[in-house]
């Protein structure tokens, strides 16, 4: 179990045999919390007893399933479910209170990563160039470079790539397109690449 900020960089790679990640990413506003709270630690196993650590793992495998199965209201127990995991890690896990400064920082540094997501999803189909966002932004394209590499761990043109790629296969799944289509549609300018 690993917990990450919101809108922190990371990736998943299984090692050996088949492995199934069980995430649950929580929406803001969904924990009615006071105030801004962000957990020093990543992994509760370390700071949590051992009953309670397991306990959590059973929660959070219950939560899962319900939302999996989604019986009469499965929302509702997620949410008093995800509440209780939340009140175990709080009790046990070391935090710290953000200061105004820190909630406007990451407030802006929020907004400006969902408006290149935004940028990117309504132009990856055509030639789209990281200076374009820059002129939008009114930043310099050397810092919003900087920016997009510690906010996605990874380059604007690996972002666009892999957004194009991610609708490939969705146009491939669907499977009524020859594959020039699916690369034209998907913004791939040169098929041999797209191949």
């Amino acid at each position: 179990m690993v917990l990450f900020r919101p809108n922190e960089p990371h990736e998943f790679h299984k090692i050996g045999e088949n492995a199934t990640f069980a995430c649950l990413q929580i929406a803001p506003g969904i924990l009615p919390v006071d105030r801004r709270l962000i957990a020093d630690g990543k992994l509760p196993h370390e700071y949590l007893p051992e009953e309670d650590f397991k306990r959590l793992k059973n929660t959070f495998s219950a939560v899962v399933r319900a939302y999996l199965m989604q019986e009469d209201h499965y929302a509702l127990y997620c949410v008093g479910q995800v509440c209780l995991i939340f009140h175990t890690l709080l009790q046990h896990m070391p935090t710290h209170v953000l200061t105004a400064e820190e909630v406007s920082s990451i407030d802006k540094r929020n907004a400006r990563l969902k408006r290149l997501i935004r940028f990117v999803d309504e132009n990856y189909m055509h030639k789209i160039r990281l200076s374009d966002f820059a002129r939008a932004e009114g930043c310099s394209m050397t810092h919003l470079s900087h920016f997009i590499k510690s906010s996605m761990n990874q380059t604007f043109q690996e972002y666009v790539n892999s957004v194009r790629f991610h609708r490939a296969c969705e146009l491939m799944a669907v499977g009524n397109k020859k594959m020039l289509e699916i690369c034209m549609e998907s913004g791939f300018s040169d098929y041999r690449y797209f191949s």
